[in-house]
């Protein structure tokens, strides 16, 4: 039996989500940071690091942009499918 590609579409994008989500988790114990953390520090209520160098954070922006995407991608597909 084939697989529904809009069933296919969403298996690819959950795959995608836990993907970038553990690349979020590694870059942020590399920075020894929290993910609220980095929320706050993103949001302006907290102070970045001393230690924390621009690349590290750079880091996880990027990973963070890519985990953003894919949700975003998802919602997107979730609106479309289930607006009845």
């Amino acid at each position: 039996m084939t697989q529904d590609p809009l069933l296919g579409r969403i298996d690819e994008l959950a795959s995608e989500i836990e993907t970038h989500k553990e690349e979020l988790q590694i870059a942020l114990k590399l920075a020894n940071l929290t993910f609220h953390d980095y929320v706050m520090i993103k949001r302006g209520s907290l102070d970045m690091p001393k230690d924390l160098n621009m690349w590290a954070f750079e880091e996880i922006n990027v990973s963070a942009q890519k985990l953003k995407t894919s949700l975003d991608l998802l919602n997107k597909l979730r609106k479309e499918l289930f607006v009845f």
